[in-house]
């Protein structure tokens, strides 16, 4: 039968599901990708600390180190998009044969037939 207890596992993966929408949105897929194993470190932690049966192997500090490394050359170097005309060749380039570039024409600036 439904008892008030049912309620709980219920509202927490709903309340979960938001949390993690919101997180992607706002944030990205990658700092969801790192709070996720932040919330895996955190409750292993967690469990290691109530249950003294219960302790952290190493693959478990090394990969939350790696995850606090990941993170911190994550956050510390940005990506930064390069302008194209800041590039030596754009993505609009064509090669020759010759070893010289041609830019390629747009859509929206294509040569008429009369032009030709």
């Amino acid at each position: 039968g439904w008892t008030p207890l049912t309620l709980v596992p219920i509202l927490t993966n709903s309340a979960g599901g938001i949390l993690v929408g919101l997180v992607i949105k706002y944030a990205g897929t990658v700092r969801k990708g790192f709070a996720l194993i932040f919330g895996i470190l955190l409750s292993g932690i967690v469990q290691s600390a109530l249950d003294e049966n219960k302790t952290l192997s190493r693959e478990d500090v090394a990969g939350g180190v790696l995850a606090a490394l990941s993170l911190w050359l994550h956050s510390t170097n940005p990506y930064v998009a390069r302008r194209v005309e800041d590039a030596a060749i754009s993505a609009t380039d064509t090669f020759r044969l010759d070893g010289t570039t041609k830019p390629v024409r747009r859509a929206g600036g294509r040569k008429s037939r009369k032009e030709d």
